[in-house]
């Protein structure tokens, strides 16, 4: 891994860093947020954030796993 993010998903940090503001959802399971989320928002630098306007969402999954794996 060279810690330099591939064109794709450099492209959606540079949308994230150069935005006017963010809308950040995210489910929630397992009383936690998703691991592809913390993966996409970990190698982006907090000042490149720093004065823009971030409204920060959950949902939840049902209350207990579906008995058929979720079929």
């Amino acid at each position: 891994m060279t810690g330099f993010p591939p064109p794709q998903p450099a492209s959606a940090i540079d949308a994230v860093t150069g935005a006017d503001g963010l809308i950040a959802v995210t489910p929630v399971l397992t009383a936690s947020y998703s691991g592809l989320f913390k993966s996409f928002f970990d190698p982006i630098d907090p000042a490149a954030r720093t004065g823009t306007p971030v409204l920060i969402a959950a949902t939840g999954g049902p209350a207990r796993p579906h008995p058929a794996g979720g079929r």
